[in-house]
Order: C-alpha cells, then structure tokens, then sequence
C-alpha cells in the first residue's frame, strides 16, 4: 500500500468517524423526539377514548333518566307536549335535541324547538329498534345529518311502553373537535355510509391509532379513527438531517480532491497531522483542540501543508456549526413541547406539571392555592362571523393581557379552545377572587375585536387539602360553568 493511500484513510477514516458521530448524535435526537411524540399520542389516545366513552356514557344515563319519572309516562299518554317539553329542554345544553314520540311513532315534544311537532318518526332505524329492545345506541340519519342517537322505551309500570325518548348529537367537525385534547390531530368517524373529520388533512399523516366504539352495537357501525399529522418540528429534524448528511458529503469530497493534489509533496508534516487526528478517534483530545494544533502546524510548515490545515479547519468548523445546530434545535423542541404554539403560553401538559408540583407542596405545608379558570365569551360567533384568524388574533391577545396583569409568582397557561388556567400560589378564595375581578376589569375594558367588546368569564376555586387534581378541576369548571349559565362576564367563587 503507497503512502499516498495510507495518507488518504489516515484523514478520511477520522473525518468518517466524525460524520458518523454526528450522525448518531443527531439520530439521537431524532429518536428523543419521536419517543415524546409517542408518549405524548399516548396521553392523546387515553384522553380521546375518556371522551367518547364518556359521551356515550352521558347519553345513556340522559335517556334512561328522562324515560324513567311518572310526570313523564303520564305527559307520553295524554300527549302533553309542554309538559314533555319541560322535561327536556333543560338538557340540550349538552346535546342537540331531545324528543318524544309515542308507540306509533308520532312526536309529541322536540327540545328545542318547542313547536315541532307531529311528524313521524315510525320508520327510522333508531324508533324501531329502541321498540323492539328496550333502547338503541348507534349513529343513524335524523333530519338529513348524521347524528349519534341513543334511545330508551318509556312504560307505564315499569312493563307497557306508551312512547320513546331519543337523545341526539350531531357528528359535525365541531362535535370531533371537541374530543380533542390538542392540535396537529384529526378525528374521524366513519359507517358505512358516511366518513366525517374534525378538520381537513393539510399535512401529511404521520400516524393513525383506531379508538374503540361504544356506539358501534346498533344501527350504522360507527367508528373513530385519530389521524396523528406530521409537525413542521419532525419535517425541519428531517431536512437538517438530510442537509447534514449532504454537508458531510460534500466537506468530505473538498479533502479529497485536494488530498490528490498535494500528497506528492512533502510528506513530513502529514505525520504531525495524522498523529493529531488519530489522537481525536481515539477521543484523547476534543475537537477544539484538534482545530488548535491543525491550525498550528499549518501556519509553520509551508503553503503546502497550510492549505490542508485550512481545509481540515474548514470541515472541524463545519463539524463544531452542526453540534450547534443539533444543540440548538434540541433546545428548541424542548421549548416547543411546553409552549402553545400559537399564544406562547405554558400548554396544558406543563401545566399538569406545575400543578402537581404546587399541590404536593401545599399537602405538605399547608398553604394556600387557588386555580383561575377564563373562558372568552361568545368566542364561537367570533370565529363564525370573523374567520378563524380573527378568532386566533383574540387568542393571542387574551393571552398577553392575561399574562401583562397577572402576578409574578402565578402560573399561566393555554388549558384548551379559548379556555386559560392560572394558577394561584399562596392565594386564598378571596385573593384569587380579587386577580380574578382585576383580569375581567381590564380585558373588558382594553380589548376590541372588529369593533366589539371582548369579555372573559371566570371560575375561581380554592385547593383542599389531599383533594384530586381532577376534583379541583372540576369545582373551578363548575364555577366558570356557572358564570356562563348567569350571563357571563363575572367571576364565580367555589
């Protein structure tokens, strides 16, 4: 073998080794990523079947408790519409409708619209099943729109049906949306006949997980799909990748090509340099100083030998700027996966965090915490009437008056939709009452969307001690509930 030859693998070998070091470093990072993606579509795919069994769950228990009082069996054989309509109307808060109809498949009572009635109903799916065995649940065609329909039989004595009641929602884009816990997913719900997403695939598919049916047992067999769709953050990774490899590529056939043109001159100095880089595949020395003492026997060994101190410079440069960009893109997924991509606020993963972190301290010395919960009114009429980027902009500007006049010490995050959560350190009801009051005050005061006022409405509770992270939860949603149902634009206390 000439020593032309061993001088090319004595520079090209460590200059392979390097590359391939700083592939494997980047592939690590790759792999973290897509290990937080998994672990986060996991959380994701728990949450989304909660959901659905929830609702499903939530609909059962709604039909059998509106076919069950004796006012209503009664209001079925007299037809009583108003009293039928009553009984029901209260409900379509959580559902789109509501109706009754008797054993021949008349409607006797639609929530909410009071005065539709009449029609028939005796050759849907849903009326003769729930007929012929006690109760339906499935997905089924009502008014034209595909709707998730559970069904119950109303008797008299417990033994002779005189009607049904069917408890219905619409599948809409909306509806799916909502069973969501966070962006870059779609939800699907397919039968037979129908397929319907939560919201139009515009980037590419990265993965899909099918989610368990409840609804599948009658009628039209429904099931859910989630469509997990592919981050700007995984296709950034990826062409850094792809442009590192070419980078390498390229450093690598520079050496080469000016290896050949000078490997027939002095060959003394190559020594040195080779000695030096062996020493950095050894891991002896860091690559620092293999650039300080390749830069030093450049700069006294002849113009020769300086050229390829410069080169090999140029590509420990190119190596160092790729450890930079891999460190820097590291930090910057990071600060990525605890920040809502559109508010830059705290999402709601860093917030369970903190949360737990906060309640543990308090379970242990007894101090105060509260949680603020904000909702945006009317924001839907905003999106429908505005656009969806107007409906963004109060978004983004909620969020910076919200975190403008909040306190140093409290915790702000994007919980969800138009929903925000704070919380509250060394902060009692009453306290955490008055920031609430102060926030309300200053959004309604400050802020303009399109001409028109933008209002918050606000639940506040207060931590009890041992008490679950999902129970405090639900008292500050009960209460910002309640601020909702009394007009909302206040702060409501649990």
């Amino acid at each position: 073998m000439s020593l032309r030859v061993i001088l090319f693998i004595l520079v090209l070998l460590p200059f392979s080794v390097v590359s391939f070091l700083n592939v494997y470093s980047l592939r690590g990072v790759t792999a973290r990523y897509e290990e937080n993606l998994r672990a986060s579509s996991g959380k994701a795919m728990d949450y989304i079947q909660r959901e659905i069994d929830g609702l499903a769950t939530d609909l059962e228990g709604m039909a059998v408790n509106l076919s069950r009082p004796r006012e209503i069996v009664h209001a079925l054989e007299m037809a009583d519409n108003e009293e039928l309509f009553d009984w029901s109307v209260s409900f379509t808060t959580h559902v789109d409708s509501i109706l009754y109809a008797d054993i021949d498949g008349i409607v006797l009572a639609r929530a909410p619209d009071e005065y539709r009635f009449g029609d028939d109903i005796g050759n849907t799916l849903y009326f003769r099943q729930t007929m012929a065995a006690g109760s339906f649940q499935g997905m089924t065609t009502v008014d034209g729109k595909m709707a998730l329909v559970t069904g119950r039989v109303v008797r008299k004595y417990n033994d002779v049906p005189v009607g049904i009641t069917a408890v219905i929602v619409f599948i809409t884009p909306e509806m799916l949306s909502r069973l969501l816990p966070e962006t870059g997913m779609v939800l699907v719900a397919k039968s037979d006949v129908v397929s319907i997403a939560s919201a139009s695939l515009e980037m590419p598919v990265r993965s899909s997980f099918p989610v368990a049916s409840p609804f599948s047992s009658s009628g039209d067999p429904v099931s859910f799909t989630v469509q997990i769709l592919e981050d700007d953050n995984g296709q950034n990774l990826h062409s850094l990748e792809r442009s590192f490899f070419r980078n390498s590529l390229v450093a690598g056939l520079v050496v080469l090509v000016i290896m050949f043109f000078i490997a027939r001159r002095h060959l003394v100095p190559y020594a040195e340099i080779a000695k030096t880089i062996m020493a950095y595949s050894r891991k002896d020395i860091d690559l620092q100083t293999l650039q300080a003492r390749i830069e030093k026997i450049g700069n006294h060994k002849g113009p020769e030998i300086h050229a390829i101190a410069r080169a090999l410079i140029s590509m420990t440069n190119l190596v160092m700027a790729n450890f930079r960009d891999i460190e820097s893109l590291n930090k910057k997924l990071k600060a990525q996966a605890d920040r809502d991509h559109l508010t830059g606020l705290l999402n709601r993963r860093s917030m369970d965090t903190a949360l737990s972190r906060e309640m543990e301290r308090v379970n242990r010395y007894g101090s105060p915490l509260s949680l603020i919960m904000a909702d945006i009114d009317h924001f839907k009429r905003i999106n429908d009437e505005q656009g969806h980027l107007a409906g963004d902009q109060v978004l983004c500007a909620v969020a910076e008056s919200l975190s403008t006049h909040s306190r140093a010490t409290d915790v702000l995050c994007r919980w969800g939709g138009e929903e925000f959560l704070i919380a509250c350190a060394e902060t009692d009801l009453e306290q955490a009452h008055a920031c609430a009051e102060k926030l309300r005050s200053t959004v309604a005061k400050d802020l303009r969307a399109h001409g028109q006022r933008v209002t918050l409405s606000f639940g506040v509770a207060c931590y009890h001690q041992k008490e679950s992270v999902d129970a405090f939860l639900a008292r500050v949603d009960s209460a910002l509930y309640r601020a909702k149902e009394e007009g909302r634009n206040m702060v409501v206390g649990s």
